[in-house]
């Protein structure tokens, strides 16, 4: 049976994707500065740890 234009426009529908971990990891080898991903987690750390702190204060009375 020849292909249509139906069967043709649905055959990547089809084909069964590549995995995510294939696609993604080349990518995060090459474009991943971990340095940067640290400092990032600390910055957010300490702000949380600034904003329970101003939280405690209020709870008390604090202004």
């Amino acid at each position: 049976m020849p292909p249509t234009p139906l069967t043709e426009a649905l055959a990547p529908l089809t084909e069964a994707p590549a995995p995510l971990t294939e696609t993604l990891a080349p990518l995060a080898e090459a474009t991943v500065d971990w340095s940067e991903v640290h400092a990032v987690r600390l910055l957010g750390v300490a702000l949380a740890v600034l904003f329970l702190l101003w939280a405690i204060r209020r709870m008390f009375g604090g202004k």
